[in-house]
């Protein structure tokens, strides 16, 4: 996990072999979104909004989630 600046989100990692995406919110749990290759990866990295990201693509499908 590595931390972020956002006013929602505290810290994202990548597990390839997985192909899960988790994510730490900063009042509340953490979450692993998949199936995401890494090319999904390496776009929430450079996005500019992470909780964008999260709700604008991770939360849609076909990505599932759960608590971690």
């Amino acid at each position: 996990m590595q931390p972020v600046t956002s006013s929602w989100v505290a810290a994202i990692g990548y597990d390839d072999a997985a192909l899960e995406v988790h994510v730490e919110l900063i009042e509340s749990d953490t979450y692993v979104y998949w199936p995401a290759p890494a090319s999904v990866w390496q776009a929430f990295l450079a996005a500019e909004s992470k909780g964008t990201f999260v709700n604008e693509v991770l939360k849609q499908p076909p990505y599932r989630f759960r608590k971690a």
